[in-house]
């Protein structure tokens, strides 16, 4: 209905176009994106609020005159002001109706040329029984099953499975990493391990359960109940090739066992160091790098004066780089060069 309007893009452009100060490229554009939002509300109400003005008027006097006719009886009089009600109130329903389809309609095909180009240029069409829509809980329900009908995409939910890297709302929980956890120790029950070596157990370890890990562990910080059932489980393969037999005439400590070949170990990774590495790895990004994505999320999460924000905003990502920001601020130090950024 907005875009379908004669000043909308007027509106967008004055807006836009007025400048603002901001302390970096993403803050100018959220000061701008805020501007926008404040004024396309009362643009909205100035331009929209007759039709919904309209509609309860409308209902509001055609409720009255029937509540009188039921009282006093039907009068030619009161006839013809119910009929009057009646039409004006199917008239504003009916522009309300049209405005709202046109809109949706617009927006629709919109999205459909977007995934058209997307298409030629890449070389990979989008197949709509394969695909699905995620909607915030702002949507109504409405749009949703329009969407549906329009394009064929059936609605998502949360959490889904993305490059074996579950994608989920909130702080990491044992229920949302379980199952990759469970995944991956099936794999050790497919092997024989009794007819391989040491050598040749030690090489799937690293080269096919830590890899396995290895994206999820680079965006979460795991729970280290879950960790320790993965090492156990890690730990028992190695030395006896099965992931439910313990062997206990290991007495080598897990710690040497993980240390590297030249200072006696045997080079197994620790899934514990690897997930801590990775996340403290994402929390210098975001304190160092200028990247246009690390600088959003530096701009949400980090406050001006560089020190992390509290709130999570119902972030997945957000409470494992926050666990791990003290260290690293304590463990590093200020190195003064010739670069012109450094201001004192």
């Amino acid at each position: 209905m907005w875009s379908t309007h004669t000043t909308f893009t007027t509106i967008i452009t004055n807006s836009w176009s007025q400048p603002i100060t901001a302390h970096s490229p993403i803050h100018h554009v959220n000061r701008k994106l805020k501007r926008l939002k404040s004024t396309l509300r009362i643009w909205n109400s100035d331009t929209f609020k007759n039709i919904h003005v309209e509609m309860e008027e409308a209902a509001e006097a055609l409720n009255a005159i029937q509540s009188e006719s039921a009282i006093l009886g039907d009068t030619d009089v009161r006839l013809l002001e119910e009929i009057n009600c009646t039409v004006r109130l199917n008239a504003a329903l009916s522009s309300y109706q049209i405005n709202s389809t046109q809109s949706n309609m617009g927006n629709i095909q919109r999205l459909q040329i977007v995934l058209s180009a997307y298409g030629n240029l890449s070389g990979k069409i989008y197949n709509p029984a394969k695909s699905k829509v995620y909607y915030g809980s702002a949507v109504p329900r409405q749009v949703q099953n329009f969407m549906h009908r329009s394009m064929g995409i059936s609605h998502g939910s949360l959490p889904l499975s993305y490059l074996w890297v579950p994608i989920f709302i909130g702080a990491p929980r044992v229920s949302h990493l379980a199952p990759l956890a469970d995944s991956i120790i099936s794999r050790f029950a497919k092997w024989k391990g009794h007819s391989l070596s040491l050598a040749c157990r030690k090489f799937l370890i690293n080269s096919v359960i830590a890899a396995s890990l290895v994206h999820s562990m680079m965006v979460y910080y795991w729970p280290r109940t879950l960790l320790k059932k993965v090492e156990i489980s890690i730990h028992n393969f190695l030395w006896s090739g099965d992931i439910t037999r313990r062997n206990n005439s290991c007495t080598v400590s897990w710690a040497r066992v993980c240390a590297p070949l030249e200072e006696g170990g045997l080079g197994v990774r620790s899934i514990r160091h690897a997930n801590d590495s990775f996340i403290c790895k994402l929390a210098w990004d975001i304190l160092c790098n200028k990247t246009l994505d690390i600088s959003l999320l530096h701009d949400r999460y980090i406050t001006v004066r560089g020190r992390p924000r509290f709130s999570s905003h119902h972030s997945s990502i957000w409470p494992s780089i926050r666990r791990h920001l003290g260290r690293l601020m304590d463990g590093s130090r200020w190195t003064v060069g010739q670069s012109s950024g450094i201001s004192f």
